[in-house]
């Protein structure tokens, strides 16, 4: 793609998606500048920038290599001059089977994220004292801290599920949760920001991660790893909007001296405050439902649904691997079948 159109800014993340039984992969591209006037300037993966927009979506056959440019975004100037100048590169109707597909990218919501950090204020004055200012928080990626990445997730927005990246802040000085932002791709990019209530105290991830090391059973199952010569890992934190509440997953796992690869020991949830324990997922889901009063027959019925939809992912990988692509796409939609009855089953 640099060298097709070195003009644009390239995501490192591209996806592949099946469309008409055919395999494309698509990457977004971004339209920057770091001369935008009166805006400051950010430091970013892209480099030092001012501006920045997803204008365009490019989608390469992934067996013939055929690349083609799609502008999303009729308002971008700079995107408008390149239509301008390269006529013949840039298409302006994207067919529908595509744009279903398009998602939010990672690294523009990312960036969006550091500057939101000063840049939620409303009023000018909080604004130039520099009040209310968030940060990305921290949290225990295996031995060390790190900052917080959004990743995906399906997200409950105006009674949809919608495939979402999210990012949780916190204020600067102090470490419980202050709101978090919600972008996802729905006939063009859509951003939602939710605050927590000030007299409120959810907790941020650092405070899940003291809460983790303040549990007892986990203290003692560390002891013991430890005594054994084992490694522990700890894995990135979930953050998960759940209800009205906030729900953390975070796995554990273990690395013996002799091998480098780490099994999974144990999935750790907290909810309300509470740390849960589990070996499994479906115990954990489990767990959760019968703290929350729901019947044991429908927590039954949801772990055998998320048991089935998992089935389902590890045949779609063999056919992708195969590239029987006619059984891969049966698939896909038999799993989407299978996750849309897990999520009735929360309504």
């Amino acid at each position: 793609m640099r060298i097709i159109f070195p003009y644009l800014k390239y995501d490192d993340d591209p996806y592949i998606t099946v469309v008409n039984g055919k395999l494309y992969w698509i990457m977004d591209a971004y339209t920057v500048s770091d001369r935008f006037p009166v805006a400051e300037r950010f430091d970013t993966p892209l480099g030092k920038l001012n501006y920045i927009r997803n204008s365009v979506k490019v989608v390469i056959d992934a067996y013939t290599g055929d690349v083609t440019y799609y502008i999303v975004d009729p308002a971008d100037p700079i995107a408008q001059t390149y239509l301008y100048l390269f006529p013949e590169l840039f298409r302006t109707e994207v067919p529908p089977e595509f744009a279903v597909h398009f998602r939010y990218p990672s690294t523009l919501f990312a960036i969006q994220s550091q500057v939101l950090c000063a840049y939620h204020v409303e009023q000018n004055e909080s604004f130039y004292n520099g009040e209310d200012v968030w940060k990305i928080p921290e949290q225990i990626y295996g031995a060390t801290n790190t900052l917080f990445k959004p990743y995906f997730i399906l997200n409950l927005l105006d009674d949809q599920y919608r495939f979402s990246l999210i990012q949780p802040f916190t204020p600067v000085g102090k470490e419980n949760l202050s709101s978090w932002l919600i972008a996802y791709y729905q006939n063009g990019p859509k951003l939602a920001l939710k605050y927590i209530d000030k007299t409120s105290s959810s907790l941020g991830p650092l405070q899940v991660e003291s809460l983790i090391n303040q549990n007892d059973e986990v203290s003692r199952m560390l002891t013991l790893w430890g005594q054994k010569g084992s490694k522990v890992f700890r894995g990135n934190i979930q953050f998960l909007p759940f209800g009205k509440k906030i729900l953390y997953l975070k796995p554990l796992f273990l690395e013996s001296e002799n091998t480098s690869i780490p099994q999974l020991a144990k999935l750790i949830a907290i909810l309300d405050g509470k740390v849960y324990l589990a070996n499994t997922f479906e115990d954990l889901i489990g767990q959760l439902f019968l703290n929350t009063g729901e019947d044991l027959t429908r927590i039954q019925a949801l772990q055998k649904s998320i048991s089935d939809a998992y089935r389902l992912y590890l045949q779609i990988e063999e056919y992708r691997l195969d590239g029987n692509l006619k059984a891969y796409q049966e698939t896909v939609d038999k799993l989407g079948e299978e996750l849309k009855k897990s999520v009735n089953s929360f309504e």
